[in-house]
């Protein structure tokens, strides 16, 4: 199923009101869903993300942000909040990671990685964006989700 494929059937005749995602603190109708994710990425695309890091628990913030990328044809490189600030600068340096999406009290983590603040997000999330990346990965086309995992940072 393509990207295109997916979307159509966020769109199907009928689904507008159904329940598409049930979170613990809110719940999403398809049509709900569809216009976020479209909010979404257009906001990372004024902003010139390519490669999007996430620094968020699972919920339907997160399945938002993924669906975002992959509409909008970014990259996302979802980090574990287990992770230690010195995994994330180097996940965030080995993927080319241009802008982030995490809970604002991360902003002086993110900070001091070369990010600032360029948007403000629902709840208690923002979007930080660097303004120069290295441009030393070479991903390969179509490429969608860059996963990394403790053992893959050593």
């Amino acid at each position: 199923m393509t990207p295109s494929d997916f979307f159509a059937l966020l769109q199907a005749p009928g689904r507008a009101q159904t329940i598409a995602v049930q979170a613990v603190s809110e719940s999403l109708t398809y049509a709900t869903l569809l216009a976020r994710v479209q909010d979404h990425a257009a906001l990372l695309a004024k902003h010139g993300a390519r490669v999007v890091a996430s620094l968020m628990d699972n919920g339907a913030q997160w399945i938002v942000h993924d669906l975002a990328c992959l509409h909008a044809g970014m990259v996302h490189v979802p980090l574990p909040l287990f992770f230690t600030p010195g995994q994330w600068r180097d996940t965030l340096s080995a993927a080319d990671v241009n802008a982030v999406v995490g809970h604002v009290a991360l902003q002086p983590i993110v900070q001091a990685f070369g990010f600032e603040l360029a948007a403000p997000l629902p709840g208690q999330a923002a979007l930080f964006c660097r303004a120069a990346t290295t441009g030393a990965t070479a991903l390969p086309a179509r490429t969608a989700k860059i996963t990394f995992t403790s053992g893959s940072t050593g």
